[in-house]
This record gives structure tokens, C-alpha cells and sequence, in this order.
């Protein structure tokens, strides 16, 4: 796979995000500054699709259908000029916490089960920022930037609720990576979905998590689809 095509999408919605929020401290300033109508925070849905390839998508390749992220390109901005990591935890190290991956450790590539070790508990990462704005704070998928303690994990880096795999790539239909279960709601192992398909199980998270959320606070989700990484199973209906 070619790295500079790697997550176009992601890195447009990556770039809307950033400036969704940029703009929105901008007039924030502003408004406190000449008592305007208060602006309406917006909800912020971030998807990542993990290790996609150049070729991968329908827009750039009429051989693969993907409708969906065509719409997406579609209706937004295609960023054909970018070049990102060569694997999936600098990728989102990098988005997570705004610093190039070299300068957190993570130049090597993707992180094992037993690398004791994560994206620098120093650093304050994305979603850490925007609770502090008043968000609600979700993840669905897979995480894949530590947890050999509490302190790396997804709740313990900002997010309000997190449902998915630490690891870097369980099985879809087993959710088991390794030797045991990779698959969490917040600290609890979820030991019920033996035999459902990954995305439809995390897609189904995701869409929970937006319908029950508080609606008087806006919400930030991040959705890192596990379908294009590593260990490679379409859904059992397709064949």
C-alpha cells in the first residue's frame, strides 16, 4: 500500500476538526469581547479509516465501490497532496495529540500487546481538550496507543466512554487478539458479542452513543473503523 494515500478521508475530517474548533475559539474571543448571540458549540464526529490504501476507495478506483466515502469526497474536500505515517498507531498518535509521531516515540510503526508503554502521559491529548469546552466525549473502535495502565487508555486519555479493542487488530468475528478478549466497554471486558461482525457491532455503538448522550452538551466521537487493518474477514453474508 502506498503511504501518501493513506486516510484521505481521515485527514479531512482531521482538518475539520482542527478548524472547526480554531474557528470556533476565534469567535469565542470575539463574542466574549462584543457580547454577540452565544454560538452554538457543533458536534464533532471524527472517522478514521484505519491502514485505507490509496486504491482503496471508489472515487480514485472504479474497480473498489465504496458509496459512502465517495459521497463523503463528494460534498467535502479531497486532500490528494498529503502524506501521513506508513502504519496505524503514528497515524493516530499524531491526530490525537498535534505532534509528529518521531517526536513521540512512535516512528517505528504500530505498537505490540507488550510494549509497556503510549502516546507520553504528559501531553494532553484532543479529546482531554475538549471536555475541558464542554463536550461529551466519545470513541468507538480501535484505540491502539497503550494500556498497560489505567493512565493510557482511552478513559484514562479524555474520553467520557469508550467501547471498542485496545490492540491492533482483533479478530472480527471473535474479538480476541492474541491469547484473550480484546473487546471493552470503558475498564469492563464485553464477553457477549462472540460471533458479531466488528463494524456492525461498533457501528451500532456509535449510533447509541449519539442518540443517548446528553443533548444540552455538544459531543465529540471518534470512530476508528477496524474493517481495514490487519486480519482481513468480510462479513459471512457476502460470500
Amino acid at each position: 500500500m502506498h503511504a501518501k494515500g493513506r486516510l484521505v478521508v481521515c485527514f479531512l475530517l482531521a482538518l475539520t476538526c482542527y478548524f472547526v474548533m480554531r474557528n470556533h475559539n476565534s469567535v469565542q474571543l470575539k463574542r466574549d469581547s462584543s457580547s454577540a448571540v452565544p454560538l452554538e458549540k457543533p458536534n464533532i464526529v471524527f472517522i478514521l479509516a484505519d491502514d485505507l490504501g490509496w486504491g482503496d476507495v471508489g472515487y480514485l478506483n472504479p474497480l473498489v465501490i465504496t458509496p459512502t466515502i465517495d459521497k463523503l469526497a463528494r460534498e467535502g474536500v479531497i486532500l490528494n497532496q498529503s502524506y501521513v505515517s506508513q502504519s496505524c498507531s503514528p497515524s493516530r498518535a499524531a491526530i490525537m495529540s498535534g505532534y509528529y509521531p518521531y517526536r513521540l516515540g512512535f516512528q517505528e510503526g504500530g505498537l505490540t500487546q507488550n510494549m509497556p508503554t503510549g502516546v507520553p502521559l504528559h501531553l494532553t491529548l484532543l479529546p482531554r481538550k475538549l471536555q475541558k469546552l464542554g463536550y461529551s466525549t466519545y470513541m468507538v473502535g480501535k484505540w491502539h496507543l497503550g494500556f498497560c495502565k489505567k493512565e493510557y487508555t482511552p478513559n484514562g486519555r479524555g474520553f467520557d466512554h469508550f467501547y471498542g479493542f485496545y490492540g491492533g487488530g482483533e479478530k472480527h468475528y471473535t474479538h480476541v487478539l492474541g491469547r484473550g478478549l480484546d473487546l471493552q466497554y470503558d475498564f469492563e471486558p464485553d464477553r457477549t458479542q462472540n460471533g458479531t461482525y466488528s463494524t456492525y457491532l461498533f457501528s451500532g455503538k456509535a449510533v447509541e452513543f449519539i442518540k443517548t448522550h446528553d443533548k444540552s452538551k455538544p459531543f465529540f466521537l471518534t470512530w476508528p473503523f477496524r474493517v481495514s487493518t490487519v486480519h482481513f474477514r468480510s462479513v459471512n453474508t457476502f460470500w
